[in-house]
């Protein structure tokens, strides 16, 4: 547990040196956001934090905190982890809708959807969306008998 609060100072410590150099930049005219994937990366570090140390609120917060075009797919999985954890369906669903639309074979994502009730169609539609070429080369014939034995699984 100490270690895990001592790792939450420093990436504290971290976003707010980052914070204080953009400003910087900004005042001596300096163009450019400058690497928007530190900001992302140090936050879903945060979040690991919150989560190792019992807190869920804060690592939802801090989470939601990172803009949604800048949301990596490991980030949305993990809004949706705590979502679907604190009972929260609608904005689990959306989260993990967002991870398979950019990763359609994204399986835990796809389990979970099926998990909260979403049809198996509308599943099956989002992620041959994101396949493309793959699904006319034959390459995923696996995919269907999988989804209708998942949603078989989950069926409420």
């Amino acid at each position: 547990m100490k270690e895990w609060r001592r790792a939450e100072a420093v990436y504290r410590e971290a976003l707010q040196a980052r914070k204080h150099y953009l400003k910087v930049k900004q005042v001596e005219g300096v163009g450019g956001e400058g690497g928007g994937t530190s900001e992302v990366e140090v936050k879903f570090k945060l979040h690991q934090c919150y989560v190792a140390m019992g807190q869920p609120n804060q690592a939802v917060n801090i989470l939601q905190s990172i803009i949604a075009k800048n949301r990596t797919p490991r980030v949305s999985m993990a809004l949706g982890r705590l979502y679907h954890q604190a009972g929260m369906e609608r904005p689990a669903v959306a989260a993990y809708r967002e991870v398979v639309r950019e990763c359609p074979l994204a399986l835990e994502a796809i389990r979970a959807l099926l998990q909260l009730g979403v049809k198996p169609k509308e599943v099956q539609e989002l992620t041959l969306e994101g396949l493309g070429g793959f699904v006319e080369s034959g390459q995923l014939e696996w995919l269907g008998g999988w989804l209708a034995g998942q949603a078989a699984l989950y069926n409420r």
